[in-house]
């Protein structure tokens, strides 16, 4: 018996180091001679376990319990084996067993906490995850593993602090690094969310999914080459990583130096999706939500018809393993309101006081939202009868849990702002769906049946820029309420204007200043020498720099007088737009929610519109007011019309007025209401089959 055990400790000390096939034969060689060894059988079953022959680790780990009943670890093995296989309550029983055989295993607390997050049910795997801490304080992976729990509930301040705590335990934890990178990211803290990233793949340079976090973060900072070269490394680094292919395709720069330099990308891409198309894609499912494998989201800015594009990127996905939704045999039929990660705060301000006055005949609302953003909007819509779905970031679970809702209905607010919101309705998890405008572009997804817009926004013929059929609302689909200036509001001073310049505002997203808008920039400096234009700075200053270095070149003589004005709080911007003599619309992308706010502080927006609703908000507003406004037919009569505002007092006080009397119209408007509710009544009624 002595000499087994010799080569029992012997076969151990191979497997720890790794030297599988030589550990194998001993194991054999031991079981040969005393076939009711448990030990040998046990860890027989383990390597199976490391080799991926998770069934043959199940039938050799279940025969070691057979000869021991009461050791722990066997229970756990056993059922980490189970889990692999995705037999879960087999696993989870096996754990459990393990634990009442010996309270105090943590790393059965462990594994349990594990199989619980895979299913879904955070909450206890938290608990296990603490109890293996209480146990284990110095457990790494169980403190990184709390911390993907609070990072899913939108707990991050949480979940750094346990990344953190993981870290300080085991500085060499390149899966805690990269977590880490991800809730920074979250936090809006992108520089020390590239050094976590960084360090994850210095550790660990096959780490695909790392080096793919790097890359979206880096392509977001419109780091392109280094963005790049962070997914060429994924896709060398991992299997099932395909995607990755449209995720090189999709870097799109923020600024070009011309619209032939737009239009030249605009072909080179759709080729290179048409190139793509004659091969296959690798999905896999949990990834999609991560992927950043929608179509560039940039593409918005180019003043372009995007249609041709959007149909070829969702041709790519055809083949999706997708199983529609049945039809609800719920007494209440349900409409549902997606609304994914970080886009809450748009989404409320559009959404808020038309979800609180909406009134159903028999039907709800259920808004579908993350788990981090649920709290904002339960917040927001207290004492409303909007019912809300929290769900999780992994895709795939994302999924079943909306199909499981049995939604008639889904009105997806944004469709491409992200990879979540993309793909969801290639899912078709309800009969029928509708774009809304959150995103003010056709998704070109066949799966949505509708995109809801505005008859005073849309020009004749619109129809032919969207996959979806086009339904043209009679108001302009949103209830507002005034925003109020500060009691004593600052002076321009404050922001550094002097009160004898002409103050022209444009502040849009840095993203917004086509290069054909230049011109007619320059030509409003040349011809009021007294002008001056503020653009309100980027979060980052990398599109602020590539757009100054292009209006160095577009527009040097006049350089100086462009200002660059810090990003403000709300109550200081406002003040910023009151001190402003005129607003001016970019071309192509007009402003949303700042052509609201310029016109409720009574200041005129001069704006050139274009052929698709995206360049038209403004036009729309002055439309609903009934009122001409100052709506260009050319570069010349833009110039002209903003000139003859920013140096005439007089004229300028005029339209002010006219504004202010006006402008009701676009606050509180009771028939967007009523609308909205007889569009989804409608909506719905061809979901039942009404």
């Amino acid at each position: 018996m002595a000499t087994i055990y010799e080569a029992l400790a012997i076969a151990v000390e191979h497997h720890r180091g790794g030297r599988l096939q030589a550990a194998e034969q001993i194991y054999r060689q031991i079981l040969a001679v005393e076939p009711y060894q448990a030990d040998a059988m046990h860890l027989l079953g383990v390597l199976a376990q490391q080799l991926g022959k998770h069934e043959l680790a199940v039938e050799y780990i279940t025969r070691a319990i057979a000869l021991n009943e009461t050791e722990a670890a066997f229970h756990s093995n056993l059922g980490e084996a189970y889990r692999a296989l995705g037999s879960v309550p087999e696993a989870v029983a096996c754990y459990r067993r393990a634990l009442e055989l010996k309270p105090d295993y943590a790393e059965a607390a462990y594994n349990l906490g594990n199989v619980l997050q895979q299913q879904g049910q955070r909450e206890q795997a938290a608990a296990f995850y603490r109890q293996a801490l209480e146990l284990k304080p110095d457990y790494a992976e169980a403190h990184n593993n709390l911390a993907v729990v609070f990072k899913d509930q939108g707990k991050l301040k949480e979940a750094v602090a346990c990344y953190r705590r993981a870290l300080e335990l085991k500085p060499d934890y390149a899966e805690a690094h990269n977590n880490l990178g991800g809730v920074l990211h979250d936090l809006g803290k992108l520089h020390e969310a590239v050094t976590c990233y960084r360090r994850a793949v210095e550790l660990n340079p096959d780490y695909a999914a790392a080096h793919n976090n790097l890359g979206n973060l880096l392509k977001s900072r419109e780091q392109y080459a280094e963005a790049r070269d962070s997914y060429q490394r994924a896709l060398r680094s991992g299997s099932g990583w395909d995607l990755l292919r449209l995720s090189i395709t999709a870097i799109c720069p923020a600024v070009f130096e011309s619209g032939a330099a737009i239009d030249e990308y605009r072909t080179a891409l759709l080729a290179q999706v048409n190139d793509l198309a004659q091969g296959s894609f690798n999905l896999d499912l949990p990834q999609l939500g991560e992927s950043a494998a929608e179509p560039p989201f940039n593409l918005l800015y180019h003043g372009r018809n995007d249609r041709p594009i959007k149909e070829a990127w969702a041709g790519l996905f055809r083949n999706l393993p997708v199983q529609e939704a049945s039809r609800s045999d719920s007494p209440h039929p349900k409409l549902g309101l997606v609304v994914t990660r970080n886009h809450e705060g748009i989404f409320l301000r559009w959404c808020t006081q038309l979800l609180r006055r909406i009134k159903s005949d028999g039907w709800e609302i259920v808004i579908v939202c993350s788990l981090a953003g649920a709290p904002r909007i339960q917040t927001a819509l207290s004492g409303s009868l909007v019912q809300v779905l929290p769900v999780s970031r992994r895709f795939d679970e994302l999924v079943e849990t909306v199909r499981e809702a049995q939604l008639d209905v889904i009105c997806h607010w944004e469709t491409g702002s992200d990879s979540t919101n993309y793909f969801l309705p290639f899912f078709r998890l309800a009969p029928v769906q509708c774009n809304l405008a959150g995103i003010q572009a056709t998704s070109g997804i066949p799966q949505m049946d509708y995109y809801l817009s505005s008859e005073y926004i849309e020009p004749v013929g619109a129809e032919a820029h969207y996959s979806e059929k086009l339904l043209r609302a009679r108001s302009l689909l949103g209830y507002h309420t005034r925003p109020l200036l500060p009691t004593a509001p600052k002076p321009r001073e404050a922001f550094g204007f002097r009160a004898e310049q002409h103050l022209y505002i444009c502040p849009q997203n840095l993203r917004k200043f086509h290069p054909e808008f230049d011109p007619l920039l320059a030509g409003i400096l040349q011809q009021d020498p007294a002008g001056v234009v503020a653009i309100v700075a980027d979060h980052g200053d990398c599109v602020m720099s590539m757009l100054r270095s292009r209006f160095a070149k577009s527009m040097p003589e006049v350089l100086d007088r462009v200002t660059f004005v810090p990003r403000q709080p709300y109550a200081d911007y406002l003040c910023l737009v009151a001190a402003a003599d005129v607003v001016l619309d970019p071309l192509y992308y007009s402003g949303g929610t700042t052509t609201l706010d310029a016109f409720s502080l009574g200041k005129p927006i001069v704006t050139w519109p274009s052929r698709f609703q995206i360049g038209r908000g403004v036009l729309a507003s002055y439309r609903k007011m009934g009122i001409a406004g100052f709506v260009a037919g050319d570069a010349v009569e833009y110039v002209r019309m903003a000139v003859a505002l920013g140096t005439n007092a007089e004229y300028r006080q005029a339209a002010g007025r006219e504004l202010c009397a006006a402008s009701d119209e676009l606050f509180e408007n009771e028939q967007a209401v009523r609308e909205y509710e007889q569009i989804f009544a409608r909506l719905i009624e061809e979901a039942r089959g009404c």
